[in-house]
């Protein structure tokens, strides 16, 4: 009986039940995608860590074959004496500058990404730190071949078979055919080329310096620790770090980005479940008026059971169930797509996870439609008996007055008196049209705000950069020259930079600070960044309190704040690293402070502490900049001297903001546009759907019409002014549930990476102008096609009683 009952139904409307089905179908493998990319997300650091044996902490220096052998055995026994380092192993390599690197497809100009990091020529590592190809399989590396990382070979567009020459120190050229490219989990902040390992031993040969690579396993992530590691063996074995940093630290960009999308696309997930059975519900009331009268008679002979009710939601079953299969077969190609873009350095979780995974969302999403259905069918328990002898619900035609009386509205049009009567008598009829509408509002509006609010200089200030009229762009060789005046000069970069721009004439500042590390104890001990000595601390933007001034007042960042319990006024405890009163020796000062301000930052390991600026004892381990000002009224002037100075090597404002959001801009622009694009076509069908219920159940008032003499074009109008008031009223709901609702739901998700008070920037275009237009027009067209049906409506579609 339930596949009798299934095949009638199928049958029966078959383009409504086509549109029902492709709504499920898309909601499944959102839900699927959604649910294997939170699976990632959650599992992959850990997956990757054992298949790759990640260590915790990867150090490199630079030595030179003189004393090069007594140099490793100083760090090694160090790193073993040394309580809180683990095991630890050694490799090698030899760093090279970018322009020793020519790729076939690379752009010469545009080579920001590829600049940013090292570059590292080193053979396979068989102990720790392992690689794996893009699918997850150990390689080997032919003599004649190179292997780069994914993240390379979406930087310099290249492919596999291309020809990659680099040339060494000493002036010879090798080239070597690209094989392949592997996943590279733990050195972000550098681009490793690996070579055979006799290909190694001939060019290496013509690199006089060499980089010794430690990776050490630790405990925990402690910055102080090895800090006073790194000062240790400088200052008493003269040894000197290249370069540091924690393999395993997840506060990265791509982190970041992964936890954006994932979080994403749960939301329209929910949204998208949520018109589904919005959709169910109108079709399942729908059906259940057109069966009242049989409902009533099998009632009236005792026929009311579950599997009665059963076989009303047979159609919606053998759609959940099928949606769901399609969903993990579609969900599967299009989630290691989206590993591709977004996590393309993790091991993957094997397919079979992928399939549990797939089952389990589908499992969801049909419980979900069948426990949805069931609830629905209580209304079987509202058709009596009477309604089978009066039929349709109709045995007596009293009810509630219209809320608008046309007599009292001579002046009103036709089509908007009865639109409006129709919507006001029948409010329940459309309510959750209108949530649907509304959520799809949503979903133009939220994707878009979040791209526009990160993609913006505003943003910057998160990262306490407050502004960016400029930013230098120099070459390796460049840099090479500063680097030489900073220790012949013994100033900092910045230092050195803001000289030039002066001595030149060119207004504009680097407005720079120190920073150090340092230690807070209020609410448990954890590591923490010390910045100090401001050039000038009024651009720095305060959510709560105010600026730091003493030397024992701080200002820091607000989400550990807040956490913590810590507000403007209270006294905490912290620890600084000072220098000793001859500057030769640092130690760790704990201390009271008094917090007079919090600030709104992401903390990417660690809180931030601002010092007052009467505060100068801490050391310095560096100097960051946090406001890059042109001033002048004609700033493009200024640009343009500062770039003839500097040969070309100055990026614009806009550039530089580009670049520092670049790991951002793509995916979260890709997202956008592709939930744009379901939202349009979700829409279009969800008004084909719903206008032909509507015509279906108004037949009889349509064709009464008809019969009375109202134009057709009125009557038209009619329905189109109901859409279009339905329509517009989501899009009202939409805009304030998206500036309320939806920036808090965003706020609590920066929230999870350790941003408080992140607000979405103002866009009056696309809340006031764009997204209007696209619910509208998705609604007018569709509705205007549909209405042609009325046409074939007349006197035979007066229901007889």
């Amino acid at each position: 009986m339930f596949f009798k009952m299934l095949k009638n139904d199928l049958k029966m409307k078959k383009g409504l039940n086509l549109i029902l089905f492709i709504f499920i179908v898309i909601a499944s493998v959102l839900v699927y995608v959604s649910a294997s990319q939170l699976y990632i997300q959650l599992t992959g650091e850990e997956r990757t860590v054992k298949s790759c044996s990640s260590s915790d902490l990867i150090m490199m220096f630079e030595n030179t074959e003189e004393k090069r052998e007594e140099k490793l055995e100083i760090i090694s026994q160090s790193l073993t004496e040394h309580e809180f380092f683990g095991d630890f192993y050694q490799s090698e390599g030899v760093t090279a500058e970018a322009k020793q690197f020519d790729f076939e497809r690379i752009d010469e100009d545009d080579k920001e990404s590829f600049f940013e990091k090292k570059q590292l020529i080193t053979t396979l590592p068989r102990e720790c730190n392992l690689v794996y190809d893009t699918n997850d399989k150990p390689f080997y590396v032919k003599n004649g071949t190179v292997w780069i990382s994914h993240k390379m070979r979406d930087v310099t567009g290249s492919k596999t078979g291309d020809h990659l020459k680099i040339i060494t120190p000493m002036g010879r050229a090798y080239e070597f055919e690209i094989a392949g490219f592997y996943k590279e989990p733990t050195a972000i902040y550098l681009f490793k080329y690996f070579l055979s390992d006799d290909d190694y031993k001939v060019i290496s040969a013509d690199f006089p310096v060499k980089t010794d690579i430690f990776s050490v396993y630790t405990p925990e992530v402690n910055n102080d620790i090895t800090s006073v590691f790194f000062s240790d063996l400088r200052n008493n074995h003269g040894i000197q770090i290249i370069d540091g940093w924690w393999s395993r630290s997840t506060m990265s960009d791509d982190y970041v980005v992964i936890f954006i999308i994932t979080f994403s696309m749960i939301l329209m997930s929910i949204f998208m479940l949520v018109i589904i059975l919005m959709t169910i519900r109108f079709t399942m009331i729908s059906a259940l008026r057109d069966e009242e009268k049989e409902i009533g008679m099998m009632r009236a002979m005792g026929i009311d059971s579950l599997r009665f009710r059963w076989l009303f939601v047979a159609k919606y079953i053998a759609f959940a169930v099928t949606g769901g299969v399609i969903g993990i077969i579609a969900g599967i190609p299009v989630s290691y797509r989206l590993m591709h873009l977004f996590a393309g350095g993790i091991t993957w979780p094997p397919l079979h996870e992928l399939v549990l995974v797939g089952a389990a969302s589908a499992l969801l999403m049909t419980s979900s439609v069948i426990l949805f259905c069931l609830f629905i069918m209580r209304r079987i328990n509202k058709i009596s008996v009477i309604d089978a002898i009066h039929g349709e619900n109709r045995g007596e035609r009293f009810g509630k007055a219209s809320a608008l009386l046309l007599h009292r509205r001579k002046k009103m049009p036709v089509p908007v008196y009865l639109g409006l009567s129709d919507i006001l008598t029948r409010i329940k009829r459309y309510i959750f049209l209108v949530i649907a509408y509304t959520l799809g509002g949503m979903m133009i509006l939220l994707p878009g705000y979040l791209y526009h609010s990160v993609i913006n200089p505003e943003f910057m200030k998160y990262s306490m950069i407050y502004s960016y009229d400029f930013f230098p762009d120099f070459s390796d060789e460049m840099m090479k020259e500063y680097e030489k005046r900073e220790n012949a000069e013994n100033k900092f970069f910045w230092d050195i930079y803001n000289d030039d721009l002066k001595n030149n004439g060119i207004n504009a500042h680097v407005d720079t600070y120190c920073y150090s590390g340092g230690e807070l104890y209020t609410g448990g001990r954890c590591d923490c960044d010390v910045y100090f000595n401001f050039d000038d601390m009024s651009p720095i933007i305060y959510s709560e309190g105010t600026a730091p001034v003493l030397e024992n007042e701080i200002a820091m960042s607000s989400y550990t704040a807040r956490n913590r319990g810590i507000k403007p006024g209270d006294e905490i405890e912290v620890g600084l690293n000072e220098y000793s009163g001859d500057k030769l020796h640092i130690t760790l000062n704990k201390k009271k402070v008094i917090v007079t301000g919090l600030i709104d930052m992401i903390e990417w390991a660690s809180p931030y502490l601002i010092m007052g600026s009467e505060y100068d004892k801490s050391c310095i381990n560096g100097k960051g900049y946090y406001a890059l000002n042109i001033y002048s009224d004609n700033k493009q002037a200024e640009w343009n001297k500062m770039n003839d100075l500097f040969g070309g090597h100055v990026m614009s404002g806009e550039e530089a903001i580009m670049r520092y959001l670049e790991d951002y801009e793509i995916p979260l622009r890709l997202f956008r546009n592709v939930v744009f694009a379901a939202v349009v076509f979700v829409n279009i069908l969800l008004t084909v759907l719903y206008m032909n219920i509507f015509i279906s159940e108004d037949k009889s008032e349509i064709a009464l019409q008809r019969c009375l003499g109202t134009d057709d074009r009125k009557i038209r109008a009619a329905e189109l002014f109901r859409m279009m008031t339905l329509t517009a009223a989501s899009v009202i709901a939409a805009i304030i549930i998206s500036n309320s609702v939806g920036a808090r739901m965003f706020d609590l998700l920066f929230g999870a990476i350790n941003l408080s008070g992140f607000r979405f920037m103002p866009m009056p275009v696309l809340t006031f102008v764009i997204m209007p237009a696209v619910s509208l027009l998705t609604v007018l067209i569709p509705s205007l096609i549909r209405l042609g049906r009325i046409d074939r409506i007349d006197i035979r579609s007066i229901a007889e009683e």
